[in-house]
C-alpha cells in the first residue's frame, strides 16, 4: 500500500529567498462529527452540530534558516466564519486600490511618485514593522531615530531581499518629508487608504493535551493580517511557547521556548487557503449530514412515541 506523506494536510505553500532560506505554510484538517457517545452528564451533544466542539483546522509555519522553527495555531469552525467575512472585506479594498484610481483620479490626492512610497511601502523590520514609514512618523515623530537606523541597515542590504530597496527608499522619503515640515496629517490620505486590515487575531490560547512532565503545555497565537500596499498582501504570524497554565491563563514568569514565525501568501494563496477550509467543511457535510440528520428525526420520533 503507499504511503501518504501528510494525510491531513489540505494545502501547502512554500517560499525561499537567494539565501536559500525557506518558509512553509501547511494547512491540516482536524474536523470530526459530533460524538455519539453520552459526555460526563450523560448527554448526548445535538446531531444538527455536524462538527464536534474540538474540531479545528491546524496553521503551521515552518521556518529553515541556520535552524528549524516550526510552530503552530489552531483556528476553529467560529474563526473561520470571522476570517472570511474580514476577507471578503480586504478582497474588496484591494479591487478598489487596484482600479478606484484609475476609474475616479479626481478622488485621488496629488503625491510626488517619488514620495508616494513614503505611504504605501509597508516596513518589515524593527519596532515600527508593520507600518509605513510615513504613518510611523505621523504617530509618532520619536520613531525617527528608529527609522533613520532601519535605513542605514537597508542601505547595506539591497542584494539580500528584493524589497530592501524600496523599504529604504520609503523611509528616506518620508524623513525627507518629516524634516521640511511636508509630512502632515492633511497628506495622510493614502497612509488610512492602505492601513492594514486584521483578518483574525485569536489571542492567546492554549493546548490542554500538550501538557509535559514540568507542567508546561503549549501556548500559542495566531494571527493574519492583511497588508493592502504589499505584493504579498497576506501575513501569517505564528507564536508558539511553553508555560504553567492555570486553567486556560498563561504564567509569563514560566515561559520557554518562545519563538515566532512570520511568511507573507500572495492574495491567491490566501484565497486557495479559505476556499480549501470551505471544501473541506463540505465533504464533511455530504459525508455525515445525512446521518445526523437521521439520527435526530429519529430521535425526536421516539419521544413522541412515548407521549
Amino acid at each position: 500500500m503507499a504511503k501518504i506523506a501528510h494525510p491531513r494536510e489540505i494545502k501547502h505553500f512554500i517560499k525561499k529567498n537567494t539565501n536559500k532560506e525557506t518558509w512553509t505554510f501547511s494547512l491540516e484538517d482536524y474536523l470530526a462529527p459530533v460524538p455519539e457517545t453520552p459526555d460526563a452528564g450523560g448527554m448526548i451533544p445535538s446531531p444538527l452540530q455536524i462538527f464536534a466542539d474540538y474540531s479545528r483546522f491546524r496553521f503551521t509555519l515552518i521556518e529553515k534558516k541556520r535552524q528549524t522553527t516550526i510552530v503552530y495555531g489552531n483556528i476553529s469552525n467560529d474563526d473561520l466564519e470571522e476570517i472570511q467575512a474580514t476577507t471578503d472585506y480586504a478582497t474588496t479594498r484591494i479591487m478598489q486600490k487596484r482600479y478606484e484610481t484609475q476609474d475616479n483620479p479626481t478622488q485621488s490626492r496629488q503625491i510626488d511618485p517619488n514620495e508616494r512610497l513614503a505611504f504605501t511601502q509597508t516596513i518589515s523590520i524593527g519596532e515600527c514593522r508593520g507600518m509605513t514609514p510615513a504613518q510611523a512618523l505621523l504617530e509618532s515623530p520619536e520613531n525617527l531615530s528608529e527609522l533613520e537606523r532601519n535605513a542605514s541597515w537597508l542601505r547595506e542590504r539591497f542584494d539580500m531581499h528584493r524589497n530592501n530597496k524600496s523599504q529604504f527608499e520609503a523611509i528616506t522619503a518620508a524623513v525627507e518629508m518629516f524634516k521640511s515640515n511636508r509630512l502632515a496629517p492633511e497628506t495622510d490620505t493614502p497612509t488610512e487608504y492602505f492601513k492594514p486590515i486584521e483578518i483574525i487575531d485569536t489571542g492567546i490560547r492554549t493546548v490542554d493535551s500538550t501538557k509535559r512532565g514540568d507542567g508546561k503545555q503549549l501556548v500559542y497565537q495566531l494571527k493574519v493580517t492583511c497588508r493592502l500596499q504589499d505584493e504579498a498582501v497576506y501575513e501569517v504570524e505564528i507564536r508558539n511557547y511553553y508555560a504553567e497554565c492555570k486553567g486556560i491563563i498563561p504564567n509569563d514568569t514560566t515561559r520557554t521556548e518562545d519563538h515566532t514565525v512570520r511568511m507573507n501568501l500572495s492574495q491567491k494563496q490566501w484565497r486557495a487557503t479559505i476556499r480549501a477550509m470551505n471544501d473541506t467543511k463540505l465533504v464533511y457535510l455530504i459525508a455525515y449530514g445525512p446521518h445526523e440528520l437521521k439520527r435526530s428525526k429519529e430521535y425526536i420520533s421516539n419521544i413522541n412515541n412515548y407521549k
